[in-house]
């Protein structure tokens, strides 16, 4: 058989590799995000801290209105929203132990979390200069076909100080994209082990599941959903929190 029949195959699939990447990056830098877009933000979170009987478990749920566009993000809380924070506020003045809804998802509801959602291509385009590319297939999402690529993803936003107490870091990262390149999904699994003052050993998992949609020329994650559990030094803790952007 000739040569060039047996490696047909291989350079196919160079080509289509160095394609999805490609693809993936020329579409990020077209989501120019020039036009306005307006919505609702919405948190929720669900925490544990223990095992067994001893578990703590806290949840909360907040949501604002949001709008992004050239003059900059805006975010608007109405007043029952703010009467409701009060009355959580003057009761865990009384009783610290109180399950405040609003407060704790609040904290999630911060600046960076609501602009990387209402303007995702950027933050992938970040992601894309430091993770390093694996590979790539075609794979059906909610029954359409796609491509997915796979990425390895070096630890990073770790204090030089704290980096010694990391033993082991491993985090891998998939995006499907459509045919055209757009993104349509993305995940990312973390797992870390780390030692302490050579005593305390601790281990966590992180996941993140995020779902992508474009609303005029910006790429919106519709929906984030965060996991993570760890423990170490007899203590355990593990979240949830699903963050959610419905458009007007």
């Amino acid at each position: 058989m000739c040569l060039y029949k047996l490696l047909l195959p291989f350079f196919i699939f160079g080509h289509l590799v160095a394609n999805g990447l490609s693809d993936l990056k020329a579409t990020l830098v077209r989501y120019t995000a020039k036009s306005t877009i307006k919505g609702t933000f919405e948190v929720q979170t669900w925490n544990r801290q223990g095992k067994g009987k001893e578990a703590v478990d806290t949840k909360g749920q907040a949501s604002a209105l949001v709008e992004y566009g050239p003059q900059g993000l805006q975010m608007q809380w109405n007043r029952p929203f703010l009467n409701q924070l009060d009355r959580e506020l003057r009761l865990s003045a009384k009783d610290v132990s109180s399950n405040n809804q609003i407060s704790n998802a609040l904290w999630m509801m911060d600046l960076r979390r609501a602009y990387s959602s209402l303007d995702a291509s950027k933050e992938l385009l970040r992601l894309l200069e430091t993770a390093i590319f694996q590979s790539e297939a075609e794979e059906p999402l909610n029954g359409r076909p796609t491509r997915v690529l796979r990425f390895s993803v070096p630890q990073s936003g770790t204090q030089e100080r704290f980096r010694r107490w990391i033993k082991e870091f491993h985090s891998t990262a998939k995006i499907w994209i459509d045919k055209e390149g757009n993104p349509l999904s993305y995940w990312q699994s973390i797992r870390i082990k780390a030692r302490i003052f050579l005593v305390i050993s601790f281990e966590q998992t992180q996941e993140q599941n995020i779902t992508y949609s474009k609303i005029g020329d910006n790429l919106v994650c519709l929906r984030v959903e965060e996991k993570q559990e760890g423990g170490g030094g007899g203590e355990y803790a593990s979240s949830r929190t699903i963050r959610s952007f419905t458009p007007q």
